[in-house]
């Protein structure tokens, strides 16, 4: 049979990689304005700065401990550091116990299900098998979880000792308010954390203002009296 190689017949091929292209064009665009807005939003501050070094240091003290246990699973455990981690060691510490608790009962619920069907997804066609993989999967979340719980209390422990040290009361300041403090289902958390000049130059400036705000509206009282008057 005789081939059409005319450029009436590459046209519709043209069309769609053009449209391809485009709809690849447009998806770039509004990752990187999203990208770009996620940013511009970010507000530096040392309380965020200490969440995410505390962060940071769980996800990869979990990775070192997944890794020497020879894990199969390695980024288990990483997720597992850095869900768990919290600006407070008591919230830390609760969601850790919630989590291991939960990944206990769900491997528990698991084996005894995956006796009586055929589990394909993961070819566990037996009891050892089953049980195998159960364990495998609480021992990650685990390892996780104890690094996170374990970076959060050395960093508790940390600036317990340095407020008693320095015989500085600590004070309500910052709020570790982003994407990686929300664990705890809210917006924001407040956390302590040690005043700075800066802070001291802050709260200055907040009560000149206010005094020249008064001044001004005392004024304005007097200057409508006269009036008045």
């Amino acid at each position: 049979m005789p081939i059409d190689d005319s450029p009436r017949s590459a046209a519709p091929v043209e069309a769609h990689r053009f449209a391809a292209f485009g709809e690849l064009s447009r998806s770039l665009r509004d990752a990187c304005a999203a990208l770009g807005r996620e940013l511009v939003a970010i507000r530096p501050n040392p309380a965020r700065a200490l969440f995410a070094t505390q962060a940071m240091l769980s996800v990869g003290l979990a990775v070192t401990l997944a890794y020497a246990f020879h894990l199969t699973s390695i980024w288990w455990a990483a997720i597992s550091g850095f869900a768990v981690m919290q600006s407070k060691f008591s919230a830390c510490a609760q969601r850790g116990v919630q989590r291991v608790v939960g990944t206990v009962a769900g491997a528990i619920i698991g084996a005894v299900t995956s006796l009586m069907v055929t589990f394909e997804a993961h070819r566990l066609v037996s009891a050892s098998a089953t049980a195998s993989f159960a364990l495998l999967r609480v021992a990650e979340v685990a390892v996780g979880t104890f690094a996170s719980v374990a970076v959060s209390a050395l960093f508790h422990a940390g600036l317990q000792h340095y407020r008693k040290s320095r015989s500085v009361a600590p004070i309500p300041r910052a709020q570790a308010a982003s994407t990686v403090d929300r664990v705890d289902g809210v917006a924001t958390q407040t956390i302590t954390v040690m005043p700075s000049d800066a802070a001291h130059a802050v709260q200055t400036m907040e009560a000149s203002h206010v005094a020249h705000a008064e001044q001004a509206v005392r004024a304005m009282h007097r200057r409508l009296a006269w009036q008045s008057a």
